[in-house]
């Protein structure tokens, strides 16, 4: 897939950043093309290179109907039953956010939502963190393809946890 500057990009884990240059950039003797990605909310960058961007994940943003469809999957999710050993689950939602898949990071929010909710407490401290990661990487992608406001964006979101 070939991106253009100015496109709106999804890199895996780190959430959706613009892509401001195509460029070379100098490696030892050599020099590599690659695509110069900025995280306004993080003030950082990143560079991939344009020969890996597929193998590395890179992505478009999520289509408007998928975002919409997003915020069923959260309210849809339940707390499960009986709760897997934290390794496992830790394991099982660190591949949910390294997945760059949108219905994945969802189903993982509404998860840990329901379970929050039925916990009537805080989640431990490595559940919270990864929630909050989540959460994250759920609302920056939404607002971009809603084009809405991340504020509004989360909003919407604590009402439809709340009621998970």
């Amino acid at each position: 897939m070939q991106f253009q500057p100015g496109n709106a990009v999804v890199v895996p884990g780190l959430g959706v950043g613009t892509l401001t240059h195509v460029e070379d950039v100098p490696l030892d003797d050599t020099s590599e093309r690659a695509y110069r990605i900025e995280f306004a909310d993080r003030k950082g960058r990143i560079w991939i290179p344009t020969d890996r961007a597929g193998e590395i994940g890179l992505r478009g943003v999520m289509p408007e109907d998928l975002a919409e469809e997003a915020f069923e999957v959260i309210s849809s999710q339940k707390a499960p039953k009986k709760r897997a050993h934290w390794n496992r689950r830790r394991r099982r939602y660190e591949e949910a956010l390294s997945s760059n898949k949108p219905r994945e990071v969802a189903a993982l929010v509404g998860e840990l939502a329901a379970v929050k909710n039925v916990k009537k407490g805080p989640l431990s401290f490595g559940e919270r963190r990864l929630f909050e990661k989540a959460i994250e990487l759920f609302v920056g992608e939404v607002s971009v393809a809603l084009g809405v406001a991340r504020a509004t964006v989360e909003k919407r979101l604590e009402r439809v946890m709340a009621a998970a």
